[in-house]
C-alpha cells in the first residue's frame, strides 16, 4: 500500500505533540485510566482463554532455564529487549550464554530528522548499548530494512545457526502485523527447514506489538525483580522512548490475563518443525489480520478480542500444530 505523502507530516506533527511538556504530564494519567478501565474485560477474557472447551492447552508453564546457549532473533534492534529483555536477564542470571541476532538495521525508523543511513547507525549504537545492559553478546546483521533478499537471509541465518549451535531460540512469528517482522520469521524458517547440524534447538516465540494471550502462550515469566535492569536497557534505545509505556502495559495485562505475577512475558515453544510448518509460505501468502497495542490503551480490548477470535479460528480450521494459522488447509481437507 501507497505511503500518503501527507504521513510524514502528520507523524511529525504528533511526535512533536507526543514531546511537549503539557502531554508529557497528561498522557501518563490519561493511559493510567484507560488501562484500569480495561482490566476488568482483559481478566475476564484471559481466564475464558484459559478455561475454555476449545483451548489447546492447561496453563502457561513457568519459564526454566535453557542450561545452554540461547539465541534471540530480533528483526529490529529493539525487539530483543522490547520482547522478552526481562527473560534474557533471567537467563543470564541463571548461567545461560545468550546471543542476540539484530536482522535488519532499522533505517525505516522515522523517529528521527535524519537519514536512513544515520538512523541505522544511531539504531546499531542504541542496540550495543541496550545488549551491555542486559550482558548479552550482539550480532549485527544489518540487513537494509525493507529491501533485503529472503534466500540471502535465510542462509545467512542458516549459516550464523550451525556456528552457535543453540540449545533455543526466541524467534517472531506470524501472530503480529508487521512485514519485517513476518519477513524474519519466514527466513528462519528457511534456515531451519533442513535442521542446524549439530544442534536440535526448541523455538520460542516471542510477543512484540501483539500480545499472545492465554490462547496461544504455553510459557510464560515473571520479571518483576529484573523491572530496574530491564527499564536502564529499555533506556538505552532513546529513538524509540515512544515504545516503553507500551511494552510495560503489555506485561501487566499478560500478567492480568494469565491471573499471576506482576509483570508477565509471555510465549510460545514449539519444536523447530512446529515452527517451519507454520511459517515456511511465503508471508505474502499469510491472509491474518491483527492489530498491535498503540501508545495509549484507548482499543486495548479490541486488540485483545482480535488475537481470541483469530486463534479460535485457527482451533476451527487446523488440526496441525500449536501455531497454526488460520488460513492453513487442514490436513484432512477441512476448508
Amino acid at each position: 500500500m501507497p505511503i500518503s505523502p501527507e504521513a510524514p507530516a502528520r507523524h511529525a506533527r504528533l511526535t512533536a505533540w507526543r514531546q511537549h511538556p503539557l502531554a508529557r504530564r497528561v498522557q501518563p494519567a490519561l493511559a493510567l485510566g484507560l488501562e484500569w478501565a480495561w482490566a476488568p474485560a482483559l481478566r475476564a477474557l484471559g481466564w475464558w482463554s484459559r478455561r475454555s472447551t476449545g483451548a489447546r492447552r492447561a496453563d502457561a508453564a513457568d519459564w526454566q532455564p535453557a542450561c545452554g546457549r540461547v539465541v534471540v532473533l530480533a528483526p529490529h534492534p529493539d525487539d530483543e529487549t522490547f520482547g522478552c529483555g526481562g527473560t534474557l536477564l533471567r537467563h543470564r542470571q541463571a548461567g545461560d550464554d545468550v546471543h542476540v541476532v539484530c536482522a535488519t538495521d532499522g533505517r525505516r525508523s522515522r523517529a528521527l530528522p535524519v537519514t536512513p543511513t544515520e538512523m541505522a547507525r544511531v539504531r546499531r549504537d542504541e542496540a550495543a548499548a541496550a545488549c551491555a545492559v542486559l550482558d548479552v553478546r550482539l550480532h549485527w546483521l544489518g540487513w537494509p530494512e525493507g529491501s533485503w533478499d529472503l534466500a540471502t537471509g535465510a542462509a545467512a541465518l542458516r549459516a550464523l545457526l550451525e556456528d552457535l549451535r543453540p540449545a533455543l531460540i526466541y524467534a517472531p512469528s506470524w501472530i503480529d502485523f508487521h512485514p519485517e517482522h513476518w519477513r524474519v520469521a519466514h527466513a528462519l524458517a528457511a534456515s531451519l527447514s533442513a535442521g542446524i547440524a549439530g544442534a536440535a534447538p526448541w523455538v520460542r516465540v516471542y510477543a512484540l506489538q501483539v500480545p499472545l494471550t492465554p490462547a496461544w502462550a504455553n510459557r510464560v515469566c515473571e520479571i518483576s525483580p529484573q523491572a530496574g535492569r530491564l527499564e536502564r536497557a529499555l533506556q538505552a534505545y532513546a529513538s524509540q522512548w515512544h515504545s516503553v509505556a507500551r511494552g510495560w502495559r503489555q506485561r501487566r495485562n499478560a500478567a492480568r490475563q494469565h491471573g499471576r505475577g506482576r509483570l508477565l512475558e509471555e510465549f510460545c515453544d514449539l519444536t523447530a518443525s512446529e515452527y517451519v510448518a507454520s511459517h515456511a509460505q511465503p508471508p505474502e501468502t499469510w491472509r491474518v489480520s491483527l492489530r498491535g497495542l498503540r501508545h495509549t490503551p484507548i482499543d486495548d480490548g479490541r486488540v485483545y478480542r482480535l488475537v481470541w477470535r483469530v486463534a479460535r479460528a485457527a482451533r476451527r480450521r487446523s488440526s496441525g500444530g500449536r501455531l497454526s494459522r488460520p488460513d492453513t488447509a487442514d490436513p484432512a481437507g477441512r476448508p
